[in-house]
């Protein structure tokens, strides 16, 4: 381990011996021991100002508050330091016990040690630790990003919902009037009618096509941008609009030679 990739860790242990003794463990191993802390408050505070990689940290300490024994200070401390600052914690106990083994993971903590320590075992543990960790963060990472993406599909759900209702509701009344008095209109009131359900109807097939759209560029990640041939976008919505320009008279000129848009496509 070379000193630009080294690892650093805060030590945290309430005795003096113990404390030092990891610290030579980690340095032997080639470690970076950036602090050492010997209660749980003092251990979240360091952990916020030196950004440690890793905190390797006694589970049992004395409490200052009360100056009393702690038999899960570190685990307060570990839960203390996810909270403010989340960070690889390494606990260190003088027992095991699957009520620990639980407590200690649903705080976040990524591996424990039994005492006495031992290089090698410390080494593994911190391994685990910031393996986990990472895989931690990433999940964490994802989970919010789902979020957003579902704060987007239900805002734009919304956005389609209202799209289509006025649409629809129209083409529903001029339907139901159409078929309640099929003799009661003129040609002309009729015919402009039609207009306007074929009008809305092509209202609805967009916000359909721009939801199938939208449905594949999510799929699709990364978009490449390329130039957009403008003619080519002009003539095909003259094609669209085809159906519209039967019923209703409009003119649309297209120019020679229209310039090429190379804004995002």
């Amino acid at each position: 381990m070379t000193s630009e990739t080294a690892i650093k860790a805060l030590v945290v242990d309430d005795e003096v011996i113990p404390n030092s003794l990891v610290q030579l463990q980690l340095e032997q191993l080639g470690y970076t021991v950036i602090g050492n802390a010997y209660d749980g408050p003092e251990a979240v505070r360091l952990t916020q100002e030196l950004r440690p990689d890793v905190v390797v940290m006694d589970l049992r300490m004395m409490d200052p508050a009360t100056g009393k024994d702690d038999h899960t200070a570190g685990l307060k401390a570990a839960a203390a330091i996810q909270q403010v600052c989340p960070t690889p914690v390494v606990v260190v106990t003088a027992y095991e016990s699957p009520e620990l083994v639980q407590q200690a993971s649903s705080i976040g903590v990524g591996a424990y040690l039994v005492k006495p320590t031992r290089e090698r075992d410390l080494e593994r543990a911190i391994t685990i630790a910031l393996a986990r960790f990472r895989d931690f963060m990433e999940l964490q990472r994802l989970h919010t990003e789902l979020e957003l993406y579902n704060a987007e599909l239900d805002a734009f759900a919304g956005t389609v919902a209202q799209g289509l209702k006025a649409p629809l509701k129209k083409i529903i009344a001029y339907i139901e009037t159409l078929l309640r008095e099929p003799q009661a209109d003129s040609d002309q009131t009729v015919a402009e009618q039609i207009r306007v359900i074929n009008r809305e109807s092509y209202t609805i097939l967009n916000i359909s096509k721009e939801l199938l759209l939208r449905a594949r560029l999510r799929q699709t990640g990364n978009i490449e941008v390329q130039p957009l041939d403008m003619a080519e976008i002009v003539k095909s919505a003259l094609r669209r609009l085809q159906g519209l320009r039967d019923w209703q008279e409009i003119e649309v000129s297209l120019p020679g030679s229209p310039p090429k848009d190379t804004s995002r496509g």
